[in-house]
């Protein structure tokens, strides 16, 4: 059975996900919603981090983009600004919207994420960042409902591995100057 190609990408991050020291945790899952939430320590001030978050770019795995390019990817931080990824020959797409911003401390962003696109379902995420003794915490929260044929129990756990991941880029790239975890 040959997967799509955005199905194989959710599998692949559930397993480099695995390979990560934070777990998300999913709550209430039901045929239609879920909730993804989880909080990963990061060793910088959160102005370093909220600097960081926004050159999304700079982090994001490519294998969760749609043309394969993470340097095409960017958020507006405002009301209305765009998490959005740009394409060959003016193609692009939305990842999500940014419906509320608070810098250095939060961002709420709303939009069904890669190929939740496909269904009708919508989504709240909150990334909210807090001083630590240690430096800052990134709490992120994905709530997402709706409708899917065969339900949306079967999506929670991917869609944590692909958040899981990214959050962990996030933290590698601020802490290390790369990425990769393992660099």
């Amino acid at each position: 059975m040959q997967l799509r190609p955005l199905a194989a990408l959710f599998v692949l991050a559930l397993a480099l996900a695995l390979t990560q020291p934070v777990a998300a945790q999913v709550t209430d899952v039901t045929r239609e919603s879920f909730t993804v939430d989880f909080t990963t320590p990061v060793a910088a001030p959160a102005s370093t981090v909220w600097d960081s978050l926004l050159e999304i770019g700079s982090w994001w795995h490519p294998d969760h983009t749609f043309w394969g390019d993470a340097s095409a990817m960017q958020i507006e931080p405002r009301p209305g600004g765009c998490f959005c990824e740009g394409g060959p020959d003016g193609a692009g797409a939305v990842h999500l919207m940014v419906l509320n911003v608070q810098p250095g401390q939060w961002l709420r962003m709303g939009g069904a994420l890669g190929p939740l696109q496909d269904h009708a379902l919508s989504g709240a995420m909150t990334i909210r960042l807090a001083e630590s003794d240690t430096g800052t915490e990134v709490h992120l929260v994905y709530h997402v409902s709706g409708h899917v044929t065969g339900g949306l129990e079967g999506w929670a756990e991917p869609v944590a591995g692909v958040l899981v991941e990214a959050i962990g880029r996030l933290r590698s790239f601020v802490e290390t100057g790369s990425p990769t975890p393992d660099a």
